[in-house]
């Protein structure tokens, strides 16, 4: 996915990248930004008995410890700066220890036990070591300016470097521990050092090799993971096969049929990694081998890959978004997303992913509709004038239905309960999607009395009465719920079946509520029934398990349907945990919300996570194209399903347009052609037959009307016209010229002349 900025130029070269949204977790050392150093803590400590070492020798705060020229790599995060619920962790301290009654000769933990970063160590690029495998034998553990000999514990030099996944912003000790459940590895790996004793790890070992040599097999425990398969450059090969590391850099996959925890690398050290990417849902064998070739040729290691018969490299897919700026493609490529800019086919072939448009609000079904809130609906919402330092935004103290009856007695409207704890309108563009109003229930005001508790922002549902809500909060019951919402605070709690919790914790409910939760703990805590927990969950489109899967720490779409009627009071009740400043609410933001007391079929489902995901996030779904408003230039081709998702067309452009099928719809109103098109001077290619949909808002008057406009055609189509609306009594007819296609209007009791 690239984001056009304004003026940018986005260049098209690459194979099919569209895997590249669906990553857990990707780790990329040579994304520099996204590895810390180990330095120097503040509480350093400033004497050492044992060794002859004056204040002078010491190190400031801050300064980086290095070995044989590299740094010390303390955290390791996620390669794009938007996805870091999880960060891997040295489980090492990053701090000399002082002497202690303990360990009378002990001064630190040494860096060593830390892995480090070699610079530009694969063909120019940084990757990151955990050492060598046999103890003690890493050299200068230690940054050149501590002279005299190498710091240890209990004299002994240690080489046990490993880390743990944690959740990002959590502490590094004691809790936070982050197990993964991938079910697709994939792993840039070199065994220069022996390979390690882990490949990747749990405290179960699962994935324990057995043994620090190269010969040791994958894993020592293949029951484990069950029916799992492994791939060595392109390879296959058995779980539990040895000899398949060669002591360089290859490229391992892992197909983990049967879900098994990873949370540490590297223990006790010996492996290299220069890039690691989990996947938590199944890949085709052509999404493996796509990931396979982009790390090959990543990192060099493209002539040792086995690239299946067959396989050769395919147009990219690329998602590209902007409103300005330029894409040129520099190989046959298919794009989707939301752009508005210039795209340069610079000889290629260009396909539209999409066959349609985005839906529109138009698309949604209301039938069954117990609730349509959108805060975009200013008519429908009613605002609070107190706006604060803390709350730089007026609140929103009522939300009222807009499906078709919503005003109506008997209706809900989500209401507040607190005009001081009100949601306040975040006006602001979330992901790619414009700037709309939202729904900030993040706790911004303060107050003293409040400094350790408060009741938390929420809205609740009252039964509509005479045009407004009563005071009473009432249960909405649903057989599904989509709404779009930013859980980069932590997520919240999108559903709560009661006003406050009960004794037991809330745990007597369908839904515990996630009181104080970080975006990546689970949609449902434990103790939630199967009611919810047993019915399906999707994240912008993609089903998850709600048990093990958290929210997405950005913009996203939820949509949850459970087993059977499911009654909820409250959105987003923060209870007494939710602190009201910004690092420790927890809550979501957002966006617009329905919820029917039917269950959507898969296709109804999709049509509204499409039609919510482009309007709040400016996000294109599968299946649909928003490339309607850029432009084309230059010599190439464009290939699409219908005419209605085509680009514009520069006046230069010497494109061919191939349009598969689909029905040609114009509409005619105030005498013109609304939405004639004009392909510019590309050649226009169609099938054998189409039809044409023409609509009058009223009656036409006689004249040739421009439907189409383009500059040759490439083949002979036979059109076929039909007419609805005010056509009266009129004769319409089309006619096809060199450059186009025009409707032909007659009014009734036109007289022609002939001479």
């Amino acid at each position: 996915m690239a984001v056009v900025v304004e003026g940018g130029t986005v260049r098209v070269t690459g194979r099919e990248v569209a895997w590249q949204e669906l990553p857990s977790l990707w780790l990329d050392a040579a994304v520099s930004e996204s590895v810390t150093n180990l330095t120097v803590h503040t509480g350093y400590a400033k004497t050492y008995p044992d060794y002859s070492h004056s204040d002078a020798d010491l190190l400031a705060p801050g300064t980086v410890y290095y070995t044989n020229g590299f740094p010390y790599v303390t955290g390791w995060y996620d390669r794009r700066s938007d996805r870091k619920s999880t960060m891997f962790w040295s489980d090492r301290y990053d701090n000399p220890w002082t002497q202690s009654a303990q360990y009378p000769n002990q001064h630190n933990i040494m860096p060593g036990t830390h892995p480090f970063r070699v610079l530009g160590g694969l063909n120019g690029k940084d990757y990151i070591s955990f050492g060598t495998a046999k103890v003690g034998s890493r050299a200068t553990t230690t940054h050149p300016k501590l002279t005299g000999g190498n710091y240890t514990l209990n004299g002994v030099l240690t080489e046990n470097a490993r880390g743990y996944f944690y959740e990002y912003g959590t502490t590094k000790w004691g809790s936070g521990y982050k197990g993964l459940k991938p079910m697709w590895a994939f792993l840039v790996f070199g065994s220069q050092n022996g390979g390690g004793y882990n490949l990747l790890g749990s405290d179960s070992q699962s994935f324990k090799r057995g043994a620090k040599d190269l010969s040791a097999p994958l894993t020592a425990h293949a029951a484990a993971i069950e029916k799992g398969r492994a791939w060595v450059d392109g390879t296959s090969v058995a779980l539990d096969q040895s000899n398949v590391l060669n002591g360089g850099w290859q490229i391992i996959t892992l197909n983990l049929k049967r879900l098994v925890e990873i949370n540490t690398l590297g223990s006790p050290g010996g492996q290299n990694y220069a890039e690691i990417i989990f996947f938590e849902q199944d890949l085709s064998e052509a999404q493996r081998v796509d990931i396979e070739l982009y790390l090959a040729e990543k990192w060099g290691l493209r002539a040792q890959y086995n690239c299946p018969e067959g396989v050769s490299p395919t147009p990219p897919v690329a998602t590209v978004y902007g409103s300005n700026g330029m894409v040129k493609l520099e190989a046959d490529a298919t794009l989707s997303g939301g752009f508005a800019g210039a795209i340069d086919l610079n000889g290629q072939t260009l396909t539209l992913e999409g066959e349609d448009l985005p839906p529109d609000e138009t698309t949604v079904d209301t039938t069954g509709c117990t609730g349509w809130y959108d805060p975009e609906r200013v008519d429908l919402m009613r605002e609070q004038d107190n706006v604060s330092s803390h709350a730089p935004a007026r609140r929103i103290s009522r939300l009222f239905d807009r499906s078709p009856g919503g005003m109506a007695d008997g209706r809900f409207c989500l209401s507040i309960r607190a005009n001081t704890r009100a949601p306040w309108k975040n006006v602001s563009a979330r992901r790619f999607g414009p700037a709309r109003n939202w729904m900030d229930f993040c706790n911004t005001e303060q107050k003293p009395e409040w400094a350790t508790a408060n009741n938390g922002n929420f809205f609740m549902f009252r039964e509509m009465k005479n045009g407004d809500g009563v005071e009473a909060a009432v249960q909405n019951h649903c057989r599904t719920i989509i709404l779009a919402q930013d859980s980069v605070h932590g997520g919240g709690q999108p559903f709560v079946e009661s006003l406050m919790p009960s004794a037991s914790g809330g745990k007597d409910h369908n839904y515990v509520p996630r009181i104080g939760q970080a975006a990546t703990s689970p949609i449902y805590p434990e103790g939630s029934k199967d009611l919810l927990t047993k019915g399906r969950t999707y994240l912008d489109g993609v089903q998850v398990d709600g048990t093990t899967h958290g929210f997405l720490g950005r913009p996203e779409i939820l949509s949850v349907i459970p087993t059977g009627d499911y009654a909820f009071t409250v959105f987003e009740n923060g209870y007494n945990s939710e602190r009201k400043d910004l690092t420790t609410c927890t809550s979501a933001i957002h966006g617009e919300i329905l919820m029917w007391n039917r269950e959507l079929a898969d296709a109804e489902r999709e049509r509204v996570e499409a039609y919510l995901a482009w309007k709040w996030l400016g996000v294109v779904n599968r299946g649909y194209s928003a490339l309607t408003n850029a432009t084309v230039s230059g010599a190439g081709a464009v290939r699409a399903a219908t005419v209605a998702v085509l680009p514009k067309f520069a006046s230069d452009c010497t494109a061919t347009v191939e349009v598969a099928g689909g029905d040609l719809a114009f509409n005619y109103v105030s005498g013109t052609i609304v939405d004639a098109r004009d392909l510019g001077s590309a050649v226009v290619s169609f099938p054998a037959t189409m039809d044409v949909n023409l609509t009058f808002a009223q009656k036409p008057a006689s004249g040739d009307y421009p439907l189409l406009s383009c500059g040759a055609w490439a083949t002979t189509t036979d059109f076929t016209l039909r007419t609805t609306g005010a056509v009266g009594s009129a004769r319409v007819t089309l006619k096809t010229t060199e450059t186009g296609l025009l409707a032909h209007v007659v009014s009734a009791g036109t007289l022609v002349v002939i001479r």
